[in-house]
């Protein structure tokens, strides 16, 4: 049977199977899995990673796909998962014990912007998955997704997803003590550390931390010292299930300049982009900004503003200030 008809079946499993999964739990687990092939008897699904794998399987999901498949083929189907990014097994690395010094540490974010919700963040196709992935590690902190990494280029709203990931966590427990720091500051608030000698001070911020949120992590490029303190943060927070969320200009591999065992790890757990936001969000964009602020603008000038900004949120935002 030609690929271009199995794919079309597959289309029409989906839809049957999944149709009736709420829509953020589509955009979350559905869209990402796709038809690779048919190898014999066995239809090869390609999948981001092992958790959506397992998702399927959990859930029944794979014996109603391999049973829908055999009514259409005639003929007993298996399915295999091809995966995307590997989970690799967790090696063995060097256990550093860091000294909690309560009296020396301090949240490193005593609160994110208020403006800064997923109730505020506007979503079409471009930037769906990645909110929505955000949305749910920060009602199930080291469970659901573990890490997450979002890249995008900038203005395009990866700081207000982790300033949203910041909100609704405080909002479910004031307890929580929540890790949020740009690369560049960590950097520059370690080599501090090391200068006045309190680096027990500097890593037990993070070690006693429910969530790391690590903005524009692209600035740990070239840094070496930084980026192995990293490592061994990242992995002391791994191991213990706390959540880890990276943002970053570029993907993971273009991060050239940052230790493969660091990039390695970013491909653990999901890896969301955030794409060029179409007219249509920017328009959108700009309608829930009137609405919030209670101003009238006339449809035409938000047009206007939409079809002339096309590629940077923030300074479509900052054009909509000057109107």
């Amino acid at each position: 049977m030609q690929e271009e008809k199995l794919y079309e079946i597959w289309q029409t499993i989906k839809d049957e199977i999944f149709g009736d999964l709420d829509q953020q739990s589509q955009e979350l687990w559905v869209s990402p899995v796709s038809f690779k092939g048919v190898k014999e008897n066995t239809i090869i699904l390609s999948v981001p990673n092992k958790y959506f794998s397992n998702w399927l399987i959990t859930n029944n999901y794979i014996e109603k796909i391999q049973t829908m498949f055999a009514q259409h083929l005639g003929t007993p189907i298996e399915v295999t998962f091809e995966y995307q990014h590997e989970l690799p097994t967790v090696q063995e690395t060097e256990k550093i014990e860091y000294e909690y010094i309560p009296e020396k540490t301090f949240v490193l974010q005593e609160t994110f912007n208020p403006e800064y919700t997923f109730e505020n963040f506007i979503t079409d196709e471009s930037n769906r998955f990645a909110k929505a992935v955000c949305e749910t590690a920060a009602k199930q902190p080291g469970t659901a997704y573990n890490p997450i990494f979002v890249y995008a280029p900038v203005g395009l709203g990866k700081t207000h997803l982790l300033h949203a990931v910041g909100n609704k966590m405080l909002e479910l427990s004031k307890k929580f003590r929540i890790a949020y720091i740009t690369a560049d500051k960590f950097v520059s608030d370690y080599v501090s550390a090391i200068q006045k000698n309190t680096l027990d001070a500097f890593r037990s911020k993070f070690q006693n931390a429910v969530a790391l949120l690590l903005d524009d992590v692209q600035f740990l490029i070239g840094k070496e010292k930084s980026q192995e303190e990293f490592f061994h943060i990242f992995n002391i927070l791994f191991d213990n299930k706390k959540q880890i969320i990276i943002t970053s200009d570029r993907k993971p591999h273009d991060l050239k300049g940052i230790e493969e065992r660091i990039i390695s790890r970013f491909e653990w757990g999901v890896i969301a982009d955030i794409g060029r936001p179409s007219f249509e969000l920017r328009l959108a964009i700009l309608k829930h900004k009137a609405q919030k602020q209670r101003i009238y603008v006339p449809e035409d000038v938000l047009r206007y503003i939409a079809e002339n900004i096309t590629e940077n949120i923030r300074r479509l935002e900052g054009a909509f200030i000057n109107v």
